[in-house]
């Protein structure tokens, strides 16, 4: 799992099932390659090759994550 904090709002993107190529702390850069799905069949889950991804943020600065769908938002 590959989850990325989004300096600029409260966001978290969480991305399952891939092949992260950076480690907890680095920090990345829009449009930088930050993993790939699996793609030997099946995969250390034992599935075909797919992804999850999830974007949650928080309100009032409460710890607890709220599920937004992505495809909602307007990310650059």
């Amino acid at each position: 799992m590959i989850q990325l904090s989004h300096e600029s709002d409260d966001l978290l993107s969480s991305y399952t099932h891939v092949e992260p190529f950076v480690r907890e702390g680095d920090e990345v850069d829009g449009g930088q390659p930050i993993g790939r799905i699996y793609v030997d069949e099946p995969g250390p889950a034992g599935c075909l090759p797919h992804l999850h991804q999830e974007m949650s943020y928080t309100i009032d600065g409460e710890p607890e994550r709220y599920r937004v769908d992505p495809l909602s938002l307007i990310l650059i």
